[in-house]
């Protein structure tokens, strides 16, 4: 209980801080929080190879429905049924060089499978249909992955080595007398018997 009491007193004490931090000390007045200002000359329109741009793309029908939102980086608008981005306006100064742009196929692929699981476009919402696309595209690595490593062991299962082992019918066998230093080989031994018999005639 004492426990509870303590993060209260806590919880109560940030709040009036941030309270105090807003104020003015100067003229005792609340500051009021400034907007960034927004770069009108990069506002960028919707994507027009986002299927659901079209307006033979269900759910909207190219009857979208604007929401707002945004961030120190830019501000936007967005259907809040299809998740489609209509408009977007960075903040100057801001870079507005990673705006998230989905592939068109895994837009496609989300609607599919959210119409082949029974959602009407009543049902569909932004948070879904984000949702639905990044399940998609994490389904796409995946099965991406899968496909490399599969490869892979079929490859190695056909050989039985690793791929850039050497074969042993490609290592060059030869006999002795076909060696280049046979010939070398025979030749000292041939000198060293001579000097032997010389000396021992001696």
């Amino acid at each position: 209980m004492s426990e509870q009491i303590e993060e209260l007193v806590k919880a109560a004490v940030q709040k009036e801080l941030k309270k105090i931090q807003a104020v003015d000390t100067s003229t005792g007045k609340t500051k009021k929080k400034t907007s960034p200002e927004l770069d009108t000359t990069r506002t960028m329109g919707e994507h027009v190879q986002d299927p659901r741009s079209s307006t033979d793309c269900w759910p909207c029908m190219g009857k979208h429905i604007p929401k707002a939102g945004g961030n120190k980086w830019g501000q936007w608008l967005e259907c809040d049924r299809c998740a489609l981005r209509l408009k977007y306006t960075p903040t100057k100064g801001s870079p507005a060089e990673f705006t998230h742009i989905a592939l068109p196929a895994n837009v496609t692929r989300a609607l599919n499978h959210l119409r082949s699981e029974g959602f009407t476009k009543e049902d569909c919402n932004n948070r879904l249909v984000k949702q639905t696309i990044k399940f998609i595209t994490s389904q796409e690595a995946i099965n991406s992955a899968k496909s490399s490593v599969n490869k892979a062991k079929a490859l190695a299962k056909s050989k039985g080595y690793p791929k850039n082992a050497v074969e042993v019918s490609e290592i060059p066998i030869h006999s002795d007398e076909e060696d280049p230093m046979f010939e070398v080989i025979s030749s000292e031994k041939k000198k060293s018997k001579a000097q032997e018999s010389t000396s021992s005639e001696t």
